[in-house]
């Protein structure tokens, strides 16, 4: 060996000694997200925020899309109130103002009591990392908005008819794939691109919204809403979510488009009080975002599939008296085995739990012991029962 490699990696390595070497492997996407520190949870609740206020602005508020549950109901409130108080001659400034207002800041109202309620039940920590990022989502997604001509703005094509249409001067974004009988409701030539452009644009948002709620839910969070008292079922019940938040999103979906889109033209013209109008290009494009949300949120954070944790550490006493101080009741297990190499006496702690919990229990772990060796495996099967994790958080 050179003896002049200064390389720090290799310095004081012999052959035949030990030395650590950092693992890294498997099919937990985002590891680097488990093992951040209590402000910097915080932090990134404060990016994702601002980065969901920014994609929703352009890619929902601005196409005619809608998004999921309770969000997707108040979209459709706000753009039916917006129409009925553009189309009776109220000042437009002041629809607009009030467009804005119900748009974001009613649904962090609506979310008061899902704190209180998620602080008692789900756990102290989760319900302030979500009120940080609901906060910063509504006051940047609010300021945002209140900027001139970012209403106009389109990231990749412009998905509505133009700006001298009936529809679109009141801002209902409907698009219909049949036009027989309502040509002069649309720009027949151009609109067929604008549905491309609009499934395109639904397709960007499931992927991105997706990635931005796995990184949420790892940090021990959620966007709130609905959410909130999905989680909470999951973890109370020890049940799978994934079938019950394709059905709250989906008709929370189809409730805010027939409120915001099929009834608001219809209030401009009765000749939109038809199928074609409901059955529009608009809800076909949500649901589709809301398919390659659930796709690509399964494949980051499967949440509904159960984990067999495993701790190597010399701390094992420690971190089971902890898990339990903090609520945790799924069957912890101690093992004692022997090193291959060193015939050292180890002991390995073993849980199973829901892949939804696994933050939450990574960073009670790394409270005790910051470099112990943690793996999660994914369990495509099982059977049997398990104590189930007991709401009424006693963290601080």
């Amino acid at each position: 060996m050179d003896k002049n490699n200064k390389n720090p990696k290799t310095k004081n390595f012999k052959v035949g000694s030990f030395h650590h070497v950092k693992v890294k492997n498997g099919s937990i996407k985002f590891k680097k997200l488990y093992q951040l520190s209590t402000w910097q949870r915080y932090l990134t609740a404060i990016l994702v925020g601002i980065f969901m206020a920014v994609i929703v602005q352009f890619l929902i508020k601005n196409t005619g899309l809608y998004n999921t549950g309770l969000s997707a109901i108040i979209q459709g409130f706000s753009r039916l109130v917006y129409t009925v108080m553009n189309h009776n001659g109220v000042n437009k400034s002041t629809a607009e103002l009030t467009f804005n207002l119900l748009f974001w800041i009613t649904y962090f109202i609506l979310n008061i009591p899902l704190f209180i309620f998620s602080y008692f039940k789900v756990g102290k920590t989760f319900t302030k990392l979500t009120l940080v990022y609901l906060f910063f989502n509504t006051l940047s997604g609010f300021a945002l908005s209140s900027i001139k001509g970012v209403n106009d703005v389109f990231i990749f094509g412009k998905t509505i008819s133009e700006s001298d249409n009936v529809l679109a001067e009141n801002k209902v974004y409907e698009m219909p794939f049949y036009f027989s009988g309502h040509q002069d409701l649309f720009d027949t030539e151009h609109d067929p691109i604008k549905t491309f452009f609009l499934f395109l644009t639904a397709s960007i948002y499931g992927l991105l919204s997706s990635t931005a709620f796995s990184i949420i839910y790892i940090i021990g969070s959620c966007s709130a809403g609905l959410d909130t008292l999905s989680i909470y079922y999951a973890t109370k019940k020890g049940k799978s979510i994934s079938n019950i938040l394709v059905i709250i999103n989906t008709v929370s979906m189809v409730i805010g488009s027939t409120m915001g889109s099929y009834l608001s033209a219809g209030i401009i013209d009765n000749n939109c009080y038809s199928w074609q109008f409901f059955f529009s290009a608009n809800l076909f494009a949500s649901y589709l975002s809301i398919i390659i949300f659930g796709f690509t949120l399964n494949k980051y954070f499967p949440l509904n599939k159960n984990v067999k944790v495993e701790i190597f550490s010399d701390s094992q006493t420690e971190i089971r008296n902890y898990l339990y101080q903090n609520n945790y009741t799924h069957p912890l297990s101690i093992f004692d085995n022997t090193g291959g190499y060193s015939l050292r006496q180890h002991k390995m702690l073993m849980t199973i739990c829901m892949y939804i919990e696994l933050p939450k229990l990574i960073n009670n772990i790394r409270d005790i012991d910051k470099n112990c060796l943690i793996v999660a495996t994914i369990i495509d099967d099982i059977d049997g029962t398990v104590n189930v994790w007991q709401q009424g958080s006693t963290e601080e």
